[in-house]
């Protein structure tokens, strides 16, 4: 009876530590994954077109609607209109209709919903954020 404990012990042992050396050769080296996150971080920008209004609130914001997420990351895909206040925008000289390309950095919070005459957006979809250029 011993020597099947033995037995099934040296075996266990022996599994395990096979096991161990398993795993090190399937990790990837840091090279390999940061290799592959570069050529991923390539693919995942938004593009859309930029929004102006002439409203007194409204006018304190840019607007990116019609946006092109990518199709392997469907992180932001509630999201269609992306809302910039001015101050915090990327570009210095730009205009409506002028099409970016750009990553989100932080979601803050919906925007309240826009309506005047032309344009009524509801609350849902437009989300106050923070952005950066695609270079």
């Amino acid at each position: 009876m011993k020597k099947v404990f033995f037995i099934i012990g040296v075996l266990l042992t022996l599994g395990m530590f096979c096991a161990c050396s398993n795993d090190d050769e399937v990790n990837p080296t840091s090279s390999e994954s940061d290799e592959k996150t570069d050529s991923n971080e390539s693919k995942t920008y938004i593009s859309g077109t930029i929004r102006l209004f002439d409203h007194e609130e409204l006018g304190k914001y840019v607007f990116i609607d019609e946006l092109k997420m990518p199709e392997e990351d469907d992180t932001y895909s509630y999201i269609e209109t992306v809302v910039v206040p001015k101050d915090e925008f990327p570009l210095q000289n730009y205009k409506a209709g002028d099409v970016i390309s750009f990553n989100i950095v932080e979601v803050k919070w919906a925007f309240p919903m826009i309506s005047d005459h032309m344009h009524s957006y509801p609350p849902s979809t437009q989300f106050l954020c923070s952005i950066i250029l695609y270079k």
